[in-house]
């Protein structure tokens, strides 16, 4: 049903209840992103101070890594979250493709 459609008091009484919903979760979203800032302040606060990186991506990235210390080098790092390039050529015409495996999750964060 169309807004246009209802009596102007119903529409004034849902607009008003859309407009508290809205609020409610504005505020809890702020709270949310508050807690998350503190906890990659905690645990990674390096991320922070990357160009382009704010709290929540910066979160995201930590949830999905996990410890970083698990990775010896960084091409183990780019192989697990799927940016490292695979071979797929054989003898002497080597190419190369997109890996599709690894944790795609984390490579969508960057695109």
């Amino acid at each position: 049903m169309m807004l246009e459609a209802l009596p102007d008091t119903t529409t004034d009484s849902l607009r008003t209840t859309l407009q508290a919903v809205l609020t409610s979760l504005e505020a809890a979203l702020k709270e949310l992103e508050q807690a998350m800032a503190a906890w990659v302040a905690q645990v990674a606060p390096a991320l922070l101070t990357l160009r382009g990186i704010g709290v929540v991506l910066a979160g995201t990235v930590l949830a999905e890594v996990g410890d970083i210390k698990r990775f010896e080098h960084v091409n183990h790092f780019a192989s697990d979250c799927g940016a490292a390039p695979v071979e797929r050529g054989s003898g002497k015409n080597p190419r190369w493709c997109v890996n599709v495996s690894g944790n795609r999750q984390l490579i969508q964060c960057f695109t």
